[in-house]
């Protein structure tokens, strides 16, 4: 028995859609990204305090989470940037794509 149903879609790619879309796509990363830089700032910070394990913890982690933080905006800023640099220069993006899905399989079209 054949089944001729197709279902046909067309669209194009905004660019806050693709700014959206990368920044869903490193999201895990950049927060990896800040994890690592807070222990990392933390442990060279608290190494030449001693005392009160009170205050090694405020006067290593309060500067340790401004400083990733400000790192964190960086590399948000930088990837939204570098999103907008690429969405810029590949034409393919900026074109109309049309998806059609069949028993086939999906075809993909440009135009």
């Amino acid at each position: 028995m054949s089944n001729n149903k197709r279902l046909s879609i067309k669209g194009m790619l905004s660019l806050e859609d693709f700014i959206k879309y990368n920044k869903y796509h490193l999201n895990k990363t950049v927060t990896i990204y800040f994890i690592i830089c807070f222990f990392i700032l933390f442990a060279i910070i608290q190494g030449p305090l001693s005392g009160d394990l009170f205050f090694i913890i405020i006067f290593a982690g309060i500067p340790s989470l401004i400083i990733s933080s400000l790192l964190f905006l960086f590399a948000k800023t930088v990837n939204k940037q570098r999103a907008i640099k690429e969405f810029n220069s590949d034409q393919l993006i900026k074109k109309e794509t049309m998806y059609s899905f069949s028993s086939e399989g999906i075809e993909q079209k440009y135009s």
